[in-house]
């Protein structure tokens, strides 16, 4: 996509730079009842049977382009979402071999996908279509009757109200990147499929990625200009001819086309040109003058650019975001076939920096073992738990890019050190000894290695006191790590909240005696506030809170919170606290003035998704720039 990777000066770079797709608001007449993306009751004529291709091409007879860059290194994945919000990556790849998605949801609800296929030479628009709400896509081989240019690329596709599609696109000659004019042509179908030329639309130097919309009033037509480095806007009354108007004012910001919303007002999300890492929404009442929404909506997976983020919404409400990924820590010189060691078949790329695999002294242990051994043999303990960082700009609004930051390990506790370092402490769920494991890294969290600590306890918490040491909260069970019958005389002994000190994170020493203890207490969550020092303690769902005046000897206050517990809570710069807690839809958050009852807030921060048998224990640390990581875990089904 050349919004992407403008400046780059490759010819395979350039084609790629086409990203911008439209959605899939109809019209070429103004009709108010159609300004939302598809209107479900259009009349469309049957699409007729042709023959369909697999979308794995990686054992295609075409040779893979050298220089490991272009659309022929692209691929098409997903995002879903509740609320048009908070995005979960699906972690699926779509289509192989695919660049610049546009996506339309046709009237029998199935989900198309126009996109540049560089399985085959030269690269053209190709579509493909879903009938399992996004899960898998079936080829439908579109074609474009007396195209014009060598190449038509960069689809983007309307229905109209009379039920045809028409698909605009860049009429590319052999290089796209060719100085002068460019042309962005129309073609219309019956079926969205077999499509027929019409007619040239709009020209100007540089043009790239077009994505053309109806607001309801005019066609509006966002196209990326080389020549200007800039988004530019131009209108059209009958989407046939279109005029300049001027250039849209998200400047490092690559757009598609925006989704219309319930209230009126437009949505758009565009992907950030500086790093391509990240996708962002945007608000408006006239699809011109845009406003930021807060938060990031999605961030891109380790190693991966995130570009072309095309919203749709399908009829059950569910929030569908196809985007493209390029890989930039395997370069992909030559394509793989299915079943090929590291070959990218919709699997997550490796959490740690490629290279040789590190090795471990006799007292660390893998954050990634290849074998799993377990330590516990509860099916749902930690041997079974993954650990996990999501990100967020303001506290609220909550994106993860599903990276597994430790496997076999649980309930864990995330800090910034002042060196720079960051520590996640963790239960070990592996036969590498019963305690707590550490994952450090010092490199912002590209890049993690972990170890034990001489700690003999579970649920870890970490406060840094004001010379700089840490101080590590954990539990001790009087009855080891199998919890004993119930009735028993060892369930009636409470457990033991402790403490250990540490210099440098790793090594740590013991104090002396109970911070609290209390019949199943677990969990213990330690902030302080003033020079009070407050603990939230579960037992269960339920939360209860401790006061202290110097962090090691507590009294109880009493009960804060009976829909949720195993919290993890921050005192906001403003003097917010925050209690992020596990609840029934995922990991929810409270405010409170720190000793009374929580006032629990609306909406998950990180929703529970599907593919996982729980979420919870939330822990909260600032990155030092103004945001924040929630380090959290998971169990997948």
């Amino acid at each position: 996509m050349l919004r992407a990777l403008i400046g780059l000066g490759l010819v395979g770079v350039l084609i790629a730079a086409c990203t911008f797709a439209p959605t899939s608001l109809p019209t070429s007449i103004p009709s108010p009842a159609l300004e939302r993306s598809v209107s479900p009751n259009a009349p469309v004529p049957p699409t007729p049977t042709l023959p369909t291709r697999p979308l794995d091409l990686a054992t295609k007879p075409f040779p893979a382009p050298s220089g490991g860059q272009g659309p022929y290194f692209h691929q098409v994945y997903s995002a879903t979402s509740k609320d048009g919000l908070i995005w979960t990556h699906d972690n699926q790849m779509l289509i192989d071999h695919a660049s610049v998605p546009a996506v339309i949801v046709t009237p029998d609800n199935k989900i198309r996908i126009y996109y540049v296929d560089a399985s085959q030479t030269p690269e053209t628009t190709n579509c493909a279509e879903s009938s399992d709400g996004g899960k898998s896509f079936k080829v439908l081989n579109c074609t474009i009757a007396n195209r014009a240019g060598e190449k038509a690329v960069d689809p983007s596709i309307v229905r109209l109200p009379d039920g045809r599609y028409r698909l605009y696109y860049y009429a590319s000659a052999a290089n796209p990147g060719a100085p002068g004019a460019h042309s962005i042509y129309s073609a219309i179908s019956n079926d969205g499929i077999q499509f027929t030329n019409e007619q040239k639309v709009f020209e100007r130097d540089g043009l790239v990625d077009p994505d053309v919309f109806w607001t309801g009033t005019e066609w509006l037509m966002y196209v990326f200009s080389s020549n200007e480095n800039r988004t530019i806007i131009a209108r059209s009354r009958d989407g046939l001819s279109f005029e300049y108007v001027g250039l849209l004012h998200l400047q490092n910001w690559g757009t598609v086309a925006p989704i219309k919303l319930d209230d009126g007002r437009f949505r758009l999300y565009a992907f950030s040109q500086s790093g391509e890492r990240s996708v962002a929404s945007f608000v408006s009442t006239d699809a011109r003058q845009w406003t930021q929404e807060p938060g990031t909506r999605l961030i891109a997976r380790q190693g991966e650019s995130i570009t072309d983020p095309f919203v749709v919404r399908l009829n059950d409400g569910t929030w569908k975001m196809f985007f493209k990924i390029e890989r930039r820590d395997t370069p992909r010189s030559a394509p793989q076939p299915p079943g090929t060691p590291g070959a990218p078949r919709g699997s997550p790329p490796p959490p740690l920096t490629p290279g040789a695999r590190p090795t471990f002294t006799p007292g660390e242990r893998a954050c990634l073992p290849e074998k799993k051994s377990i330590g516990i043999a509860d099916p749902n303990g930690p041997a079974f738990h993954q650990v996990l960082i999501a990100k967020s700009s303001d506290g609220l609004i909550w994106q993860s890019d599903n990276r597994v930051i430790i496997d076999q390990a649980s309930v864990p506790e995330g800090v910034r050190l002042s060196d720079g370092r960051w520590m996640i402490y963790a239960v070990d769920g592996t036969l590498s000894g019963l305690g707590l494991v550490y994952a450090e890294s010092k490199d912002n969290g590209k890049t993690w290695t972990c170890g034990k600590i001489n700690v003999p306890g579970a649920d870890p918490d970490v406060v840094i006191l004001p010379d700089g040491k840490l101080r590590l909260y954990f539990v001790e069970f009087p009855f080891g790590p199998n919890p004993p019958p119930p009735g028993s005389a060892q369930s009636n002994q409470p457990n033991r909240v402790k403490s250990a000190i540490s210099s440098d994170g790793k090594n740590f020493t013991i104090e002396d005696g109970a911070r609290l203890e209390g019949i199943q207490y677990t969990d213990p969550d330690v902030i302080r506030v003033g020079n009070d020092w407050l603990m939230y303690i579960s037992t269960g769902a339920i939360a209860w809170a401790a006061q202290s005046s110097d962090g090691l000897n507590f009294k109880s206050i009493g009960k804060v919170n009976e829909t949720g517990a195993v919290s993890g809570s921050f005192v906001f710069p403003n003097g917010t606290i925050r209690h992020y807690f596990c609840g029934r839809a995922g990991i929810m958050s409270a405010t409170s003035d720190g000793k009374t009852a929580w006032k629990e807030e609306s909406g998950a921060r990180l929703a529970l998704n599907p593919a996982w048998k729980i979420v919870c224990d939330p822990s909260i640390l600032s990155d030092g720039k103004g945001g924040y990581w929630m380090v959290y875990k998971i169990q997948p089904k």
